[in-house]
């Protein structure tokens, strides 16, 4: 059902994510985050302003994904 989620691409994703969120999802920042960058600040906010990066960054990092040192 969600196969297209997950098929690397962000463009699917992004599609996806914006019918779902009802809102605009930046493609770059998840191709960022599909390609392992690490989350800053910049890139949380670009997907949703008003997400609290400090969260975000604490289950990340939880997760084992990288997220940048301020």
């Amino acid at each position: 059902m969600f196969d297209f989620i997950v098929d690397g691409s962000p463009q699917a994703y992004a599609d996806w994510a914006a019918d779902y969120f009802e809102g605009d999802v930046d493609e770059g920042a998840v191709a960022a985050i599909l390609a392992g960058k690490p989350l800053t600040p910049e890139l949380v906010r670009s997907l949703r302003q008003t997400t609290n990066f400090d969260a975000i960054a604490s289950e990340a990092t939880s997760m084992g994904y990288p997220v940048a040192q301020p």
